[in-house]
């Protein structure tokens, strides 16, 4: 094999290492766009989560001012 065919088929491999590198840099951006998006949704039903908690320790927390409220009503009407 003469050096000419030696350098073409370098040339050859290092062309193709290339390509796949491109292929794998553009394959890391598409993951990264999409962990990003499914952070921020993660993130933003994780604060949809706490909000809800939040209005249901409200909610708990009036019904049981109503239930004393009826209590003391019902005491007093005996």
């Amino acid at each position: 094999m003469n050096e000419i065919q030696r350098l073409n088929e370098l040339e050859e491999k290092i062309r193709a290492l290339v390509r796949e590198h491109e292929q794998l840099k553009s394959n890391n951006e598409q993951l990264r766009k999409s962990f990003d998006e499914k952070h921020a949704e993660t993130e933003a039903a994780r604060e949809k989560v706490k909000e809800l908690s939040e209005e249901r320790e409200a909610v708990r927390s009036k019904v049981d001012q109503l239930i004393d409220l009826i209590k003391i009503v019902s005491d007093k009407d005996m």
